[in-house]
């Protein structure tokens, strides 16, 4: 029973530690987001069109669900601008 519990504490460790690291590389995302939304804010001010496909305005969403669900219109976004010859860090 003994060898058992320490089995579990061990795995319960490891997911901790796991956790731990992921709130670190979500934190450092949210940084690097910030910094690029906001030079393109600055890039496009005056283009009111490419701000609203971009979607550059308005609250970000912060929960998973809706982290996903951006990586997904940036992938769109990307293929988007392959078609228009605009380079990507996809390509």
């Amino acid at each position: 029973m003994r060898m058992l519990h320490g089995t579990k504490q061990d795995k319960y460790g490891k997911q901790y530690e796991s956790t731990d690291a992921l709130l670190v590389q979500m934190q450092e995302v949210k940084t690097r987001y910030r910094r690029h939304l906001k030079t393109a804010r600055l890039a496009f001010e005056d283009q009111r069109g490419i701000e609203e496909q971009l979607q550059l305005k308005g609250k970000r969403k912060t929960d998973t669900d809706g982290c996903m669900e951006g990586r997904k219109w940036v992938r769109k976004q990307s293929v988007s601008a392959q078609t228009l010859g605009w380079e990507t860090p996809h390509s």
